[in-house]
């Protein structure tokens, strides 16, 4: 089975390790390369699924982020990113 993800990947400021946040099913993991935090991401979604699946909720989660079916396949909804600046306080 194959999972489209979208990969969000920054540097923490305070710990400088890399972050890298899978989109839509929200999952994310870190490493000291920006290589290494892609790696763990994957073992990461890799773990989610399988727990998922185990559970037999895997349909469920996939549809409540958005996927759809495809063979043993599942295809991720079109995700957009925008920055947005928003004032806070007086």
């Amino acid at each position: 089975m194959n999972i489209e993800i979208t990969v969000r990947l920054w540097q923490d400021r305070e710990t400088n390790e890399f972050v890298a946040h899978a989109l839509p099913i929200d999952v994310s993991s870190f490493g000291a390369t920006p290589d290494e935090a892609e790696r763990m991401l994957s073992e990461a979604v890799q773990a989610f699924v399988e727990s998922a699946d185990a559970m037999g909720t895997l349909d469920d989660v996939m549809s409540d982020c958005g996927y759809v079916r495809l063979g043993q396949n599942r295809v991720k909804p079109q995700v957009s990113e925008e920055e947005l600046s928003v004032a806070v306080g007086a």
